[in-house]
């Protein structure tokens, strides 16, 4: 019974303990993950919200992109160096797919969030276009109309930076998360079951004190009960006989009352009864200090016929019918 309790407690303890140990580790995880990630949009949410030709400075290397609905590449500005031709046009076409569903502004990635972009509707000023044509025109220069068909089109802002760095230090901070979860867990389950056995130290010696008291008790007990029950199998024999006598003597002078036999006999009865009922109860008492276990006690268990019981209590008082 102690063994089962020290695992359930442990159990629990362990369970316990785990579950503060993962959030914490979770917490840990997700809060420096969103530092980077928030990191991140910062820069290119502040580069978008420059213009396009104002070069940026900060920890991430930043490219800009303006395209057009079919793709083309109108104008680029910044760091490309972390960039490939594919990569570029995976990533442009994505956007393309993207606008058609996304309103406005949205952030997205590419290669498995290696290369994070944020994506906008470029809104330049109608007024400076129209000036730079002006311009242009008034320079001399012939004006150009497929100019004023894209002009038409839509146009779309691309700010994109390399997230390689950070993504492999969350993959990394994961996995140092993940073994040190593992190792302090294995920790925690050794000094639970360490922890709750010294605990239950004192109450294993108390139950074991009181299953030899009981056992002890059992035993002594055994001893004056058989001493008993013997005396009164020998009186009971001696009153058989006497009752034979009686019966056998011809003067009714000489016989015994039969009311004070009765008695006599009613008497020995009840000393046998409790007897027996004192040796089963020392037996059952020694029964259970020998329990280890709390299911092994459904084995003592029996079928109780309570009208049975009623009668053998009722036969002990039938000495007293009869005064």
């Amino acid at each position: 019974m102690i063994g089962q309790l020290q695992k359930k407690l442990s159990f629990l303890l362990s369970a316990v303990s785990i579950c503060f140990l993962l959030l914490i580790l979770l917490f840990l995880f997700f809060y420096n993950r969103n530092s980077l990630y928030m990191g991140m949009k910062n820069a290119l949410t502040n580069a978008m919200a420059q213009p396009l030709n104002v070069p940026t400075s900060g920890s991430y290397p930043i490219f800009q992109l303006v395209i057009r609905e079919d793709g083309e590449i109108e104008e680029s500005t910044g760091q490309d160096y972390f960039l490939d031709a594919d990569i570029k046009e995976k990533l442009i076409q994505k956007a393309l797919k993207q606008v058609k569903s996304e309103k406005g502004s949205f952030f997205s990635s590419v290669e498995g969030g290696s290369f994070p972009y944020y994506c906008k509707r470029s809104t330049e000023p109608q007024e400076e276009r129209e000036e730079s044509e002006e311009d242009s025109v008034g320079e001399g220069k012939d004006r150009d109309f497929s100019k004023e068909e894209a002009k038409e089109e839509a146009r779309y802002r691309l700010v994109i930076t390399d997230f390689r760095k950070e993504s492999m230090s969350i993959r990394r901070l994961l996995g140092v998360l993940g073994m040190l979860f593992v190792v302090l867990s294995g920790g925690i389950a050794l000094f639970a079951r360490f922890f709750v056995g010294k605990t239950l130290i004192p109450v294993k010696e108390s139950l074991e004190a009181q299953r030899q008291f009981v056992a002890d008790a059992s035993h002594e007990l055994k001893t004056p009960l058989t001493v008993i029950l013997n005396d009164v199998e020998n009186l009971d024999y001696h009153l058989n006989r006497l009752r034979k006598e009686e019966k056998e003597k011809t003067d009714p002078s000489d016989r015994m009352e039969w009311t004070e036999l009765q008695k006599m006999e009613g008497a020995v009865r009840g000393i046998q009864e409790m007897s027996r009922r004192m040796k089963y109860l020392t037996e059952s008492l020694l029964d259970l200090s020998r329990l280890e276990r709390w299911q092994d006690r459904k084995n003592q268990f029996a079928i109780l016929s309570f009208t049975h019981l009623v009668e053998m209590e009722c036969l002990l008082f039938e000495p007293l019918f009869f005064d």
